[in-house]
């Protein structure tokens, strides 16, 4: 027993050793944001009666003006688009990127329509809490139907993992959303805040980092339509947007 502990203790002081004689590495690995313009190519969201514009084009001209501020203003932050042009990328695509990358936020941008077009404001969305742990518990039991296998504890244990995981981004993503509609509140303050609010997007499920979907305005309304496609519309919105991504990376990067 005597001869195991001094073994246990020579090895220790070889690490040791080792470790004050090594150079220590310093791991860095850059914030990573991912920005989704909402809809494109066939797909053109809404659009307005009162001029020809689509929705998808105006989420792309936004999300690449919150691009070229974000990356002005925080070098330290990698921004990558999920298109750069009008085509078609399906849902589950715009994920895979996001995951694959490891990102550590996803904003998707949208313009808002409504039945009698006589709606206005602005308004940012989180993924359903509730909804999505149901959604995931029903996948894991999928899982083990597909393996022919009953639930185990393991698979007890990632559940409750995963569901650990949702409700910190849940967190973190009404945090970025708070700040984007704050902003917007600051940049426009005689616009409908219409609050933040949890919904049951596509475009959210399954990603493993917070995100959130900002409705920037109502295009099909007359008056709020033809506003928001001005230049100078366009690089407020995108500065409220940029400002709650900040807010995330000071308050959030440092944890990565």
């Amino acid at each position: 027993m005597r001869r195991r502990s001094l073994l246990l203790t020579g090895i220790a002081w070889g690490i040791a050793r080792t470790a004050l004689a090594a150079p220590v590495p310093v791991l860095h690995r850059d914030f990573v944001l991912v920005l989704d313009a909402g809809h494109g190519g066939s797909n053109h969201g809404c659009s307005s009666d009162h001029f020809k514009v689509e929705e998808k084009h105006v989420t792309l001209q936004l999300a690449k003006a919150v691009a070229a501020q974000v990356r002005r203003k925080v070098p330290g932050i990698r921004v990558m688009l999920t298109r750069t042009r009008d085509e078609d990328v399906p849902l589950s695509e715009r994920i895979a990127v996001a995951n694959e990358v490891r990102a550590d936020l996803f904003v998707s941008v949208h313009a808002n329509a409504s039945p009698k077009r006589d709606q206005s404001g602005y308004e940012t969305f989180v993924l359903d809490l509730e909804s999505s742990k149901r959604e995931v518990a029903r996948t894991a039991r999928r899982a083990q139907r597909d393996r022919n296998t009953p639930l185990s504890t393991d698979g007890d244990a990632e559940l409750m993992l995963r569901e650990l995981q949702l409700r910190a981004n849940f967190k973190k993503a009404t945090r970025v959303a708070s700040a984007i509609q704050q902003s917007m509140r600051r940049a426009f303050p005689s616009r409908q805040d219409r609050g933040v609010r949890q919904g049951a997007f596509d475009v959210l499920r399954g990603l493993d980092m917070p995100g959130v979907l900002t409705e920037v305005g109502f295009l099909d309304h007359a008056g709020e339509g033809p506003w928001l496609v001005e230049p100078e519309t366009i690089e407020s919105i995108a500065t409220s947007i940029c400002d709650g991504v900040m807010l995330f990376y000071k308050e959030h990067a440092h944890l990565g």
